[in-house]
C-alpha cells in the first residue's frame, strides 16, 4: 500500500504532465486529425483537408497527418477530374513526406 506522500507525489507528477504545453499540443493535433477523418468519412473533403492541415500545423513531424492530407488531396483531384479547388499552401506536404529519405 502506498503512503500519502507517495500518492501526493504521483498526483503532482501527473498534474505536471497534464499541464505540459507539449502534451496539450499533441492532444489538439490528434483531435483535429480525428475530426478530419470523420469529415472525410462523411465525404466533406474540404473540411477534412482544413482539419488535416490544422493537425499538421500543430505536429508537422507526424507522418500520419501528412500522409492523410496527401491521400485526401489526391482523392479530391481524381474526383474533380484532375483539378482540385483546394490549395493547401501553408503545408509543404511533399517536403514532409520525403524528409526521411532526404537524410540518406
Amino acid at each position: 500500500m502506498m503512503d500519502e506522500f507517495t500518492v501526493q507525489r504521483i498526483a503532482r507528477d501527473l498534474e505536471e504532465k497534464m499541464n505540459s504545453s507539449e502534451v496539450a499540443i499533441e492532444i489538439a493535433a490528434e483531435s483535429k486529425y480525428q475530426q478530419g477523418k470523420i469529415a472525410e468519412e462523411e465525404l466533406d473533403y474540404y473540411s477534412a483537408a482544413e482539419l488535416y492541415e490544422g493537425a499538421i500545423k500543430l505536429a508537422p513531424d507526424e507522418k500520419l497527418y501528412v500522409e492523410s492530407l496527401k491521400k485526401l488531396t489526391e482523392k479530391m483531384e481524381s474526383r474533380d477530374g484532375g483539378v482540385s479547388e483546394v490549395r493547401i499552401s501553408s503545408v509543404p506536404v511533399d517536403d514532409n513526406l520525403n524528409s526521411d529519405t532526404d537524410d540518406k
